[in-house]
Order: C-alpha cells, then sequence, then structure tokens
C-alpha cells in the first residue's frame, strides 16, 4: 500500500494497492471533488507541464556540456599526441 498526493498538488493523501486499488478515508472523496470543481486538475497538468519542460531543458544542458567535454577531451588528446611525435621520431 503506498500514499500518493491525488494529483501531486491536492493535498489529499490517498492510499493505493496495485492489487486492490485505491482507498479513501472519511472527507478524501469530497476533498478531491472540491480539488477538480476548483481547477486543482487543470492546475495539476499545468504543473506538470513546466516539470516537463523543465526536465527537457536540463537533459539538453547536459548533452550540450557533455559534447563540450568531449571535443575539449578529443582536443587535449590531440595536443598530447602531436607533442608526442617529435619523441618518436627522434626530434627534441
Amino acid at each position: 500500500m503506498n500514499r500518493i498526493n491525488f494529483a501531486r498538488i491536492s493535498g489529499v493523501v490517498v492510499d493505493v494497492c496495485k492489487g486492490h486499488g485505491t482507498f479513501l478515508d472519511p472527507g478524501e472523496l469530497h476533498a478531491i471533488v472540491q480539488f477538480i470543481h476548483g481547477g486543482g486538475l487543470e492546475r495539476a497538468r499545468s504543473r506538470q507541464l513546466e516539470d516537463l519542460r523543465e526536465q527537457e531543458k536540463r537533459a539538453l544542458e547536459a548533452e550540450r556540456r557533455l559534447a563540450r567535454d568531449r571535443v575539449r577531451k578529443d582536443s587535449n588528446q590531440s595536443l598530447s599526441i602531436h607533442h608526442s611525435w617529435p619523441f618518436l621520431i627522434g626530434h627534441e
């Protein structure tokens, strides 16, 4: 059994069991209905979209950082190889 905040922002914590469904304590159904009638589901959807956009933004930033790090690593490796060539061919 897990305790879940209905729609993540309602403040109504319900008990959820994978095998047996959702269980409501006294007053929780009324609180959920009030939340829905007060536009709560729309607010929850908006919040979820904002969260997804933020996650996407963070993922893109992480990809850019990784790409920059790869370029730096590749350029550093090519510099170290270039500097070792004189040694390999007998030049100082």
